[in-house]
This record gives C-alpha cells, sequence and structure tokens, in this order.
C-alpha cells in the first residue's frame, strides 16, 4: 500500500486556521472535532460558495481545510444514504446518494474505523440494536438445533 503524502506544516495550519474560523462563523454547520454525531454532510460545491465568501483566502487553502473536515471519521460517518446536506446557512440542499455512502464506507473500513451497535443506533434511530439482536438470536437458534 502507497504510503499518504501529507501536506506541508505551514499548508496544514492554515487550513486549521480556516476551519476554526469556519466554526465560529458557522457553528451549526461546521462543526468541532470531538462532536461525534454533530457533523452534518455539506452541501456539493460549498468550496465554490467559501470561495465566494472568502475572496483573500487561497482556493488551495479552502480545499484541504474541507479535506480534512470531510475526510474525518465523524464526518464520514454521517454520510448515510438519504441524510440531508446543508448550505453555510444550515439549509437542507439535496441529500446524500448511494455511491457517495458507499463510498465513505469504504473510506470507514480502510481506515479501520467500525460502527458499534450503539454508534450505529445514534445515526440510524436504532438500527445497530435490532442487527445486534438478530445475531444474538440467530446464534442461540444454532445452539439449539446443536450447530453451534
Amino acid at each position: 500500500m502507497a504510503k499518504k503524502k501529507r501536506m506541508p506544516q505551514a499548508e496544514y495550519e492554515a487550513a486549521i486556521d480556516l476551519l476554526l474560523h469556519l466554526r465560529a462563523r458557522f457553528p451549526n454547520v461546521i462543526s468541532r472535532p470531538n462532536q461525534q454525531y454533530g457533523r452534518r454532510p455539506l452541501k456539493i460545491g460549498i468550496r465554490d460558495d467559501l470561495a465566494a465568501l472568502f475572496p483573500e483566502i487561497e482556493p488551495q487553502t479552502i480545499g484541504q481545510a474541507l479535506k480534512i473536515y470531510t475526510l474525518h471519521s465523524g464526518y464520514l460517518r454521517a454520510l448515510v444514504e438519504g441524510a440531508p446536506r446543508v448550505d453555510l446557512n444550515g439549509a437542507e440542499v439535496g441529500s446524500v446518494t448511494a455511491e457517495v455512502a458507499g463510498h465513505a464506507r469504504e473510506l470507514l473500513e480502510r481506515s479501520g474505523c467500525v460502527l458499534t451497535a450503539d454508534e450505529l443506533d445514534a445515526i440510524s434511530g436504532g438500527l445497530g440494536s435490532m442487527v445486534s439482536e438478530v445475531i444474538k438470536n440467530f446464534g442461540q437458534t444454532l445452539q439449539s438445533v446443536g450447530r453451534a
């Protein structure tokens, strides 16, 4: 597997500074890194909105800030099919497609981020508990017929 290329420290710091500014300016859209379930899928094209709003910021810095934000496991976990995407005002503008949700799952799996039943419950409205119960019942069924 190829080694990931790290961005230069100065560029990383500029991107983080921008994220901090965006979080302060748009707290209902750009969440804190430790808000595991607070991240909301951003609208397609939000980079252009930010570039128009902040013409003094290099487009590359905006792109790097968004890359850092959107590759965070909390953001990837928010990319479930049908989840609403939001603009900078927090208004819903579109939704996450099955293709994007699948790609997010792949990235999470590759990075070793696995959802627990409780985490799945938090983002799916109880699906994690249902899956755990089915697995448990299946195991008990196998035991009762002598297959486990």
